[in-house]
Parts: C-alpha cells; sequence; structure tokens
C-alpha cells in the first residue's frame, strides 16, 4: 500500500515539477504526504537563503534567495471515500495543485 502512494506521488511530484517549471524555472518543489485534515493538500510557498546570503559577497548580481513550493498531500487522496466518488489520479491532482499554487499572492511567473 505505501509502495502504491510513493509511486503515484512520485508521479505527481514529476508532473506537478513540469507545470511549476514552465511557470517560473527557479521554484524548488518539495512534495509530501500526511494527514493534514480534511483538506486533500496544502501549500506553502516561502523564500529560502542561499549561502551567497550567508557569506560576504561582493557581487551585486548574486542570487540572495529562491522560491520553495511545499505540498503536503493528503494520505488518502488517491482513494475513493463513497462509491459514488471516483479516485483522484496523480495527473488531476498535479493539475489542481498548480492551479491553487498560482493563486498564492506571492507566486511569480516568469
Amino acid at each position: 500500500m505505501r509502495k502504491e502512494i510513493m509511486n503515484r506521488l512520485s508521479r505527481t511530484e514529476q508532473m506537478l515539477n513540469d507545470l511549476i517549471r514552465a511557470d517560473n524555472d527557479s521554484i524548488e518543489l518539495n512534495v509530501r504526504y500526511g494527514l493534514i485534515g480534511s483538506k486533500r493538500f496544502t501549500l506553502h510557498l516561502t523564500k529560502q537563503m542561499t549561502l551567497d546570503a550567508y557569506v560576504d559577497n561582493p557581487e551585486q548580481d548574486a542570487i540572495m534567495s529562491f522560491p520553495v513550493l511545499d505540498v503536503t498531500v493528503h494520505k488518502s487522496v488517491f482513494k475513493a471515500k463513497n462509491e459514488w466518488e471516483t479516485a483522484m489520479t496523480p495527473e488531476g491532482l498535479a493539475v489542481e495543485i498548480h492551479k491553487s499554487a498560482r493563486k498564492l499572492p506571492n507566486y511569480e511567473i516568469r
């Protein structure tokens, strides 16, 4: 069961990475699964400082930080809860997460 979830999560991450990179190639993506309440997934977009930001760097053009999108997917998102519901596919989940990420206030499309 865990292997199947990890396989589907990996497929979701691959497709989501392609979608995100098409918008902004500097965004790093972290995808994991867990129990997060009644939501299918949660999103957090933060900035990660680079090592150049910690060290005195004489270059003014050096990149000091980059965006990181942290995604936590609910453990049972790929299961149908009721017989009238259909199970979420990895591709469908990736598209849904991408649409939600684009609505975040500090998400930049380049």
